[in-house]
């Protein structure tokens, strides 16, 4: 299914960007092999002066900013805190936190 979205083309660098995104069911090996094939057929179609990148599948959790890490540690200060409140207790709050990680997987 095809759905289309505004067009938001930014610039960056001296550059025009245009951000394409597509949701690809299926093993995550065959998603690479399928996105570098395109990838190539679109850069040999493509005019002078226009190419088409890849920027990796996870780019808003990059390993050189730090940032998200101090935001997942205010988080769980926050939740510790609030069921410190709670549960009037400073031990209890610890196995709900305990229970975080359980929960994600």
């Amino acid at each position: 299914m095809r759905e289309r979205t505004g067009n938001l083309i930014r610039k960056e660098n001296q550059e025009y960007l245009l951000v394409v995104q597509y949701d690809f069911l299926g093993p995550w090996e065959l998603n690479n092999r399928v996105r570098k094939r395109n990838l190539e057929q679109l850069n040999e179609r493509l005019p002078v002066g226009f190419t088409a990148h890849d920027k990796g599948g996870y780019s808003h959790w990059r390993k050189e900013e730090s940032s998200q890490y101090w935001l997942l540690l205010v988080v769980i200060g926050v939740v510790f805190l609030l069921c410190a409140i709670l549960f009037e207790s400073f031990l209890q709050p610890l196995a709900v936190i305990a229970s975080i990680p359980v929960a994600m997987i």
